[in-house]
């Protein structure tokens, strides 16, 4: 197959297998994204919320996230 102006090269599938992604998502660093998540949600948000919702909309949001968190363990 050749397309002008474009150089194409077939290669073997030995090299796309030194290419492929690896898993990294370990512990540590969904332990790391939740605690960066938290913190960057207190400070750009959860005030906001707090005054349009309340401590009873918190709580209700609090309720569904931990379902939630449940169904996907």
């Amino acid at each position: 197959m050749s397309i002008p102006g474009t150089p194409y090269q077939t290669v073997s599938p030995d090299y796309f297998a030194k290419r492929s992604l690896r898993r990294y998502a370990g512990v540590f660093s969904l332990w790391a994204l939740a605690v960066g998540a938290v913190i960057s949600g207190h400070y750009s948000g959860w005030n906001l919320g707090l005054m349009a919702g309340g401590w009873g909309g918190y709580a209700l949001a609090a309720v569904v996230i931990g379902v939630m968190y449940l169904g996907l363990v």
